[in-house]
């Protein structure tokens, strides 16, 4: 096997010298861990425009490296079994349109992607439906880093206990998370301007943190199951955030907790839990802002405005507390409370 990966690896290494005209490295031996697997470690780097590389590994303890330069490179890496490392970094400025694809089936599997430019393309698909009922796809981590406008991302991990994060800084970017089953941890960072974000979440004992600062955002976590959290914070107390959206969605489960933190202007916001035992929070932090909270089943619902011309709408239908607080001139709010 370890002969077969070392001459597929030196295939793709060729390819890549072909495209590039980089020197080829010397044959080494595969090396072995303190553990006695075996390592299979795959480096490539490519400068130049239009350049492709391609690894494919199978077994435990491999690690890969893409290094590309400029613009309009692909890179594809999947990795079959335990332990993998990948990282794949792509640089270049301009409208570079970089596409980095990875796959990786097994478990505590790691990979980072980073990618600079516009108009770039990252995913990262950790796990398999087959692995995730058979209990073997477990501990994973993903991260992706775009710096640059029009960017897309998008990270998808089934399993159990997997971490993932995905950050973009630049305009125009749109980033997509999704994880399913238990004990997942996921975060999305986001700084410019028109970015969309969406993370989705299926199963248990699930954290989703989606964070944002610019003008005319948009953010939506949608959560299925029990004991989720779901937070969403767009602007800081030193960064304004207008004209931006916010929402939340938890619609199957109980025990889950959603609260969206807004800064600015113009922004609105909107919390809906169709489960039980669940705690919804907005607070809102400027002038004109709109705010929603539609409850049923038993859950404690808080809206805070401070500020000009806000809005604030709760539909609840329990019979615990619901506290709307509002600070400053011409606001409205309307409650709505039925009991069965």
């Amino acid at each position: 096997m370890k002969r077969n990966q070392r001459r597929l690896v030196s295939t793709v290494l060729m390819l890549c010298a072909l495209t590039t005209g980089l020197a080829l490295p010397a044959a080494a031996d595969t090396p072995e861990t303190s553990l006695g697997y075996a390592v299979n470690q795959s480096r490539i780097e490519q400068s130049g425009e239009s350049a492709f590389a391609l690894v494919e590994q199978n077994g435990s303890f491999n690690v890969s490296e893409i290094s590309q330069e400029l613009g309009k490179n692909f890179a594809t890496v999947r990795q079959w079994g335990s332990n993998q490392e990948l990282s794949i970094e792509q640089t270049g400025e301009g409208l570079t349109h970089n596409q980095a694809r990875v796959t990786q089936e097994g478990e505590y599997n790691r990979a980072g992607l980073e990618q600079k430019g516009q108009g770039n393309l990252a995913e990262i698909t950790q796990g398999t439906p087959q692995l995730r009922v058979a209990g073997l796809s477990s501990g994973n981590w993903a991260a992706i880093k775009q710096q640059g406008d029009d960017n897309t991302a998008f990270i998808d991990q089934a399993g159990v206990k997997q971490d993932a994060n995905l950050s973009q800084a630049g305009d125009n970017n749109c980033a997509n998370l999704a994880q399913g089953d238990w004990g997942h941890k996921a975060a999305i960072q986001q700084r410019g301007h028109g970015n969309a974000a969406g993370l989705e979440q299926t199963g248990w004992s699930n954290s989703a943190d989606l964070e944002q600062n610019g003008l005319f955002n948009r953010a939506l976590i949608e959560q299925g199951g029990w004991h989720q959290v779901g937070s969403i914070t767009q602007g800081s107390s030193y960064w304004a955030a207008t004209g931006n959206i916010a929402s939340i969605s938890q619609l199957v489960g109980s025990g889950n907790l959603a609260g969206i933190n807004q800064f600015g202007s113009y922004n609105w916001a909107s919390i809906n839990q169709l489960t039980s035992g669940g705690d919804a929070f907005i607070d809102q932090l400027g002038n004109a802002n709109q705010a929603s909270i539609v409850q049923t089943v038993s859950n404690l619902a808080w809206i805070q405005q401070f500020g000009d011309g806000n809005v604030a709408n709760l539909v609840h239908n329990a019979n615990v507390p619901v506290v709307v607080k509002q600070f400053g001139h011409e606001v409205y709010a309307n409650v709505t409370i039925t009991h069965k």
